[in-house]
């Protein structure tokens, strides 16, 4: 009985790293609907882009009506990506499961975004929309 307590102890450790292991693996956001809307946002300059029905609505404050943009969807396991289809202006908007904190409010948001334009890229936050 004594032999066999090591290879006890050695199933019991393995099982358990096992299970902690499986607990703390990320189930990847992005495995939803086409149809998932989003809302990001960032700081200096101040921005937001929401997804809305195959178009981006993006606003600032010199234009907060917002101006609407086609897109092109792009999803991957942990992530989506809105493109221009329009080579003449090129904008796109990175979505990634990466939790962020606002640098202004220090809010929590479950995304991490991208918002890239006129030849700058913009960090901010993201969550689904409501």
């Amino acid at each position: 009985m004594d032999d066999l307590r090591p290879l006890s102890r050695w199933l019991l450790m393995a099982a358990a790293v096992t299970l902690m292991t499986a607990c703390t693996l990320k189930t990847p956001t992005f495995r939803k609907a086409a149809s998932d809307q989003f809302v990001a946002q960032g700081n200096e300059p101040f921005w937001s882009v929401a997804t809305e029905d195959g178009v981006l609505i993006w606003k600032t404050p010199d234009n907060p009506a917002g101006t609407r943009l086609a897109v092109t969807r792009h999803s991957h396991a942990h992530g989506i990506h809105y493109i221009s289809p329009d080579p003449a202006r090129p904008f796109r908007l990175e979505l990634s499961d990466q939790p962020c904190t606002d640098s202004m409010s220090g809010a929590t948001f479950e995304l991490t975004a991208t918002w890239i334009v006129d030849g700058a890229s913009h960090p901010g936050c993201a969550r689904r929309r409501q």
